[in-house]
């Protein structure tokens, strides 16, 4: 169980920091702008709003608010392990809760042949 004072250190977050871990942000104006971690694109149509706290990718359609739920559209995590995995990016230790041996639970959902654990790009560019 994730305590509310660790929700909200995760929630609190900077967006552009967290999603910035694993798509290359460049910034534009008020918003930083990469190629979608969703599908392969010849120009940059994934957007992040620091100030909304919004994420959104053009391209597919996707989006979302906070860093969590960002998580939880590119690996398709239970909204519990996108904490998780937000929390170990970002070196955040839980209140009695190992993050360093975070291995996420993919029994959830059906695989594609193409999308076995492991098989993705951290860094989307």
């Amino acid at each position: 169980m994730i305590s509310t004072s660790d929700k909200e250190r995760i929630n609190e977050l900077p967006i552009v920091d967290v999603i910035g871990t694993v798509v290359e942000l460049k910034k534009e104006g008020v918003e930083f702008v990469g190629f979608s971690p969703f599908q392969t694109e010849k120009s940059k149509s994934f957007k992040v709003n620091p100030v909304k706290n919004v994420w959104k990718c053009f391209s597919s359609g996707k989006g979302g608010k906070g860093a969590v739920s960002f998580f939880i559209e590119l690996e398709k995590l239970s909204w519990y392990d996108a904490m998780l995995r937000v929390a170990k990016l970002m070196n955040i230790n839980l209140e009695g809760i190992e993050t360093k041996t975070f291995k996420p639970d993919f029994s959830k959902r059906s695989l594609k042949e193409d999308e076995q654990p492991g098989t993705k790009s951290f860094i989307y560019k």
